[in-house]
This record gives structure tokens, C-alpha cells and sequence, in this order.
């Protein structure tokens, strides 16, 4: 769903996010790594990036704006995810960075953020992971013991015949269930909560890119 820009821009730093998990994920990131002059809003869809841009720099306050950040799912391509940003920064007449968690600079400076980052163990200019947000934060607790029964209850209701419709979400509310004080939250509310780690090596382009605003 379209959302609406800001009345104002207040803060020198800003990252735009799709939808409203990666919103409230990415305040409580800033938070954790103590980077507290960033303001983070919800652009909506992927297809509403481009009409928030061009809004966006009509704000009162973009011309303050030192740093800007798009934060988006990969989905089933990161790579193709990265290019359409990049596509709707130029578009917009913003600059637009040569690569994913990389910095170009401008007006302000720009850079854009996959979810879920890179292929595990790659480094920069690597390739991109496919998938979304629920990935990073299931792989900032792939090591909690409890992951072992989230296996064997998707594994056990795949059996039923009643797949589940997104196994990573399932995946990801199945673990919240079983840890006390979080069963119920959903994802941006479970970061606020402290369910995910942030200091893990997977969020390292994540926090990289928020210290460098």
C-alpha cells in the first residue's frame, strides 16, 4: 500500500524502507548501533518506490538531507531488486551507487540496502541472497537450539498436506511462539523486543551502511 512522505524531513539522515516490518526493524537497528540522527520511513510497495521518491524531494527539509538509504526485499533476485532501485534513484534525479551497501555520492549521498544481504560467507561486490527480511532475522538465530523444533514443526505440517503459503514466515512466527515474551509480535515489533542479534555477522553490511550515514 502507497504511503504518504513526511511533512518534514527533521534529521540530516534518512532511510526509506518497503513496508512496515522493515520500518520498524530498521528504527530498532539504528537504536542498537546508536546512530539516533536517522529518521525511517515506510515507502509502502516496491511498486510505490519511484512516486515516493519524486515526493520526496519536494519535502520540506530535503535540502538538508545528507544521506539517503532504500531498503528493500530481494525477493527471488537481488540482484534484479538492486537494479530497480538504482532505476527508480535515477529516474527521481538522485545519484545512485554502482553497487548494493555501497555509498555514491550527491545531494545527498545514496545507497541502497537487499534484504537479506549477501550469500552467506560473501564479501563485498559478491552476489546478493534472494529472499526477504524474515531471512536475516532467522539467520541472526540459526544457532538457537530452538530452531531445531521450528524445523520439525514445518517439516510436520508440510506432512498434513497443507504446506505452508511463505515457509520463512512461518519459520520466523513459529520461533517467536516458542520464546517467552515474544509469541504474537510480529517482526518489526520482536526487533524493538530485542528477539534478534544484532551484532550478528550477517547484519554487518546492514550496520556498515547505518555508521556511514
Amino acid at each position: 500500500m502507497a504511503t504518504e512522505p513526511p511533512k518534514t524531513i527533521d534529521t540530516p539522515k534518512a532511510i526509506i524502507a518497503e513496508g512496515v516490518d522493515a520500518h520498524r526493524f530498521l528504527i530498532w537497528a539504528c537504536q542498537a548501533y546508536g546512530v539516533l540522527d536517522i529518521c525511517v520511513y515506510d515507502f509502502g510497495g516496491v511498486t510505490d518506490l519511484r512516486s515516493y521518491l519524486k515526493l520526496f524531494r519536494e519535502t520540506p527539509g530535503f535540502d538538508q538531507l545528507d544521506a539517503l538509504v532504500v531498503a528493500r526485499d530481494a525477493e527471488k533476485n537481488g540482484a534484479r531488486a538492486f537494479d530497480s532501485v538504482v532505476n527508480s534513484l535515477r529516474a527521481t534525479g538522485f545519484a545512485a551507487p554502482d553497487g548494493p551497501f555501497r555509498f555514491a555520492r550527491g545531494a545527498p549521498r545514496t545507497a541502497v540496502m537487499v534484504f537479506p544481504g549477501f550469500l552467506q560467507g560473501a564479501r563485498r561486490q559478491a552476489k546478493l541472497a534472494g529472499g526477504m527480511l524474515e531471512d536475516l532475522c532467522l539467520a541472526t538465530v540459526a544457532d538457537d537450539p530452538l530452531m531445531n523444533c521450528v524445523g520439525d514443526y514445518v517439516d510436520c505440517i508440510c506432512k498434513t498436506g497443507e504446506p505452508p503459503g511463505n515457509e520463512k514466515k512461518t519459520r520466523l512466527h513459529a520461533f517467536l511462539a516458542g520464546k517467552a515474551g515474544y509469541a504474537g509480535l510480529k517482526l518489526g515489533q520482536a526487533a524493538q523486543a530485542g528477539a534478534w542479534d544484532w551484532q550478528h555477522p550477517a547484519l554487518k553490511p546492514f550496520k556498515d551502511v547505518i555508521l556511514a550515514m
